[in-house]
């Protein structure tokens, strides 16, 4: 006797033990307890999670690339007390690769910004003083929302460094 559709479906859930069954493979809780279920923690078809499948990417733009990229930063801005950056930026913007890291779920993602000053060291103790000479650093952009325009610049370690740089 052949099983329908939602009889196996049943029989599929309770083999474990109540737990959402995707693309034939247990989506297993975020907690112990269960109850909270991450995207990046759901099964493809292969069995593995987005999460494993995103961490096998490498990232395509190296530090220091620049890139062009749509920016829609409108006020708020970024930093404390008396450097708090208000700038309003809307438009395509040529920017610097400064830092390359991951979402939750494992995408690469990229901190841009207009100076070529390594993202580290944005969050040094130079930081407060890299709020001055910054027009715009922001972080979260993915891949697909950026332009390659070929062109490579050694990033520099410190503010200074770009400082004294820029100004010869």
């Amino acid at each position: 006797m052949e099983k329908n559709e939602s009889e196996s479906e049943q029989s599929e859930q309770s083999e474990h033990e109540g737990r959402p069954v995707v693309n034939g493979h247990e989506w297993k809780p975020a907690l112990e307890g269960g109850g909270i279920y991450f995207m990046s923690q759901m099964p493809m078809e292969d069995g593995r999670t987005l999460r494993e499948h995103n961490m096998e990417k490498e990232h395509k733009f190296p530090l220091g690339s620049l890139v062009e990229v749509e920016v829609h930063h409108l006020g708020g801005g970024y930093g404390e007390g008396p450097i708090k950056s208000d700038v309003d930026m809307k438009g395509t913007c040529r920017l610097f690769v400064v830092d390359q890291f991951r979402d939750c779920d494992g995408t690469p993602l990229y901190t841009l910004s207009d100076i070529p000053v390594l993202h580290a060291e944005y969050a040094s103790q130079e930081s407060f003083r890299e709020k001055y000479f910054t027009t715009y650093c922001g972080g979260g952009y993915s891949e697909d929302s950026m332009k390659d325009l070929g062109v490579r610049q050694e990033l520099f370690p410190t503010v200074a460094a770009w400082m004294d740089w820029s100004s010869r």
